[in-house]
């Protein structure tokens, strides 16, 4: 018996499933989809070659114009560490124990000053204008409850020295908060402060109260019944 070869039927078994094809035509419109296939994937290879750009690490972590070549929130917790410890060597051992980086303590050093520094004019920034406009702060209370402000101060020695060549300054510190933030404990009697502010100035009586003042105008003074 002639079997046309372009006609013969063949049972093909694939992945544990027979199917059955036809060779000759069905055979050309397979390697013709093959053929397509294969120029789009070099079609995309090539489009994504074009697309493809080659840029500095420094550039990819965003970190090329920021001083140190940290990120914001490296510098946070950099400073973090910095100010919470004893000294800078013993937070350079925190620091390698809690995270997976290693920084010196020369370089959490000027991390830290930098981050203060920026902090301290920032502070500036806002608390001038408050001591220029004393008469825009609110005098009409539309909040209930008590606006506590509470003061202290402790002298500590510093490295640097004053015109009488003394080096002991006084660190004053500000403590804002209302009673609406506060939470009675058990015992019915103690409180806990769920949200409060502090305001240190290592300076003079005159800049901490510009600073102190600015810091309650924007916790509500002037807006509660009693301060």
């Amino acid at each position: 018996m002639k079997v046309q070869q372009d006609r013969t039927e063949k049972t093909v078994q694939r992945g544990g499933t027979e199917r059955t094809v036809q060779q000759g035509g069905t055979d050309r419109t397979v390697q013709q989809d093959e053929t397509a296939r294969t120029v789009q994937q070099d079609e995309t290879a090539r489009t994504v070659q074009r697309n493809r750009e080659i840029l500095p690490l420094d550039d990819y972590l965003q970190i090329s114009g920021l001083p140190f070549k940290m990120s914001p929130e490296m510098m946070a917790e950099t400073a973090f560490f910095g100010v919470h410890e004893s000294s800078f060597a013993s937070a350079e051992k925190m620091m390698r124990k809690y995270l997976p980086t290693r920084i010196s303590d020369s370089l959490i050093r000027k991390v830290t000053e930098y981050v203060g520094r920026k902090t301290f004019e920032e502070d500036t920034r806002r608390a001038c204008p408050i001591e220029r406009n004393l008469d825009k702060i609110p005098d009409k209370p539309d909040k209930k409850g008590i606006l506590y402000i509470m003061v202290d101060g402790a002298t500590v020695n510093t490295r640097l020295k004053d015109e009488q060549g003394s080096s002991w300054r006084e660190n004053k510190l500000g403590l804002v908060f209302s009673s609406t933030d506060l939470r009675k404990r058990k015992d019915g009697v103690t409180h806990d402060i769920l949200k409060k502010e502090y305001m240190p100035c290592l300076g003079s009586a005159g800049n901490f109260k510009k600073y102190l003042l600015e810091c309650a105008v924007r916790n509500g003074y002037g807006r509660y019944e009693q301060t």
